[in-house]
């Protein structure tokens, strides 16, 4: 049985460059969450704005027809 000295030892470089690697790709990755936001927020006072730009409402119903006033 080998012990564990024998277990860490085999194979060191390998072993040190993962955890490099590792390491690297953690600290990339809390980065760029850290910069990046959560959630998205409309400002108060464009809540009627992005009303707007929300597509219409599919319906069965006919369009309303356009009536022209002499």
């Amino acid at each position: 049985m080998t012990n564990m000295k024998e277990i860490i030892l085999n194979n060191w470089k390998a072993k040190i460059a993962c955890l490099i690697l590792a390491t690297a790709l953690w600290y990339l990755i809390k980065q760029n969450v850290d910069r990046t936001n959560t959630r998205f927020e409309f400002p108060r006072d464009r809540a009627n704005e992005t009303a707007r730009l929300l597509p219409p409402q599919i319906t069965n119903e006919p369009a309303p027809k356009k009536t022209l006033r002499h």
